[in-house]
């Protein structure tokens, strides 16, 4: 299980929490770890990582997002 940072900038892009309600900072990606400015504090909104699940007759690789509730 690695971080993917690349993965984390596009979903920062596509699924940052804001709207006229929200008053939120921007949200930035950094080493798999998308963090938000709220209320004056960093709040992590979400972690990309890469997994790797091998057997030995098979591999499968996929991207897990992981959001705090």
């Amino acid at each position: 299980m690695t971080t993917n940072d690349s993965a984390a900038s596009g979903w920062a892009l596509r699924n940052c929490p804001d709207g006229p309600s929200r008053e939120f900072g921007p949200c930035v990606a950094d080493d798999g770890v998308v963090v938000q400015e709220r209320a004056g504090e960093t709040t992590v909104v979400a972690v990309l990582v890469d997994v790797r699940i091998a057997t030995p007759r098979s591999r499968t690789d996929l991207t897990v997002a992981a959001r705090p509730n």
